[in-house]
């Protein structure tokens, strides 16, 4: 048995939820985080479902608003890596304080903190999940020119 089970209902709300593990010998190795809050039956109540996010690329949430629009164009135009000169992406000051400025990330986590290697991930590999960033990838150099 796993840490987590399938996706359930809340009882009270109908809020997808995630029921937990009812010996709770994950908290142990992965503690809830104050933010949600766990019932004594290992149901996570739906205030904790409203706080949390899911993420869809591996990489700084930070990224994910500039990579959904940039695969929306992506599909939308019907571009490729090759047709493409230059991206230019807006963020807020919260975004440009922790994303990593780096032209040519040297690490994995570099990588997943810099929205050029990101963007490249997308434009040259169609994802930027789990993955996609690998030491190859990352420095590949038709992905990384962006």
């Amino acid at each position: 048995m796993g840490f987590l089970q399938p996706p359930f209902r809340s009882r009270e709300s109908q809020v997808p939820v995630i029921s937990c593990w009812e010996n709770r010998a994950w908290e142990r190795r992965c503690p809830v985080p104050s933010s949600l809050r766990v019932s004594p039956t290992g149901w996570v109540t739906a205030g904790g479902v409203l706080e949390t996010s899911l993420k869809f690329h591996a990489s700084c949430r930070h990224t994910h608003p500039g990579a959904d629009a940039f695969l929306l164009l992506l599909e939308n135009e019907k571009l490729a890596i090759e047709d493409i000169v230059r991206v230019s992406v807006g963020v807020h000051q919260g975004a440009l304080d922790v994303l990593n400025h780096s032209v040519a990330p040297d690490t994995i986590s570099e990588a997943k903190f810099s929205m050029g290697c990101v963007l490249g991930l997308l434009a040259h590999y169609g994802t930027a999940g789990v993955e996609a960033f690998t030491p190859d990838t990352i420095r590949n150099p038709q992905s990384a020119s962006l």
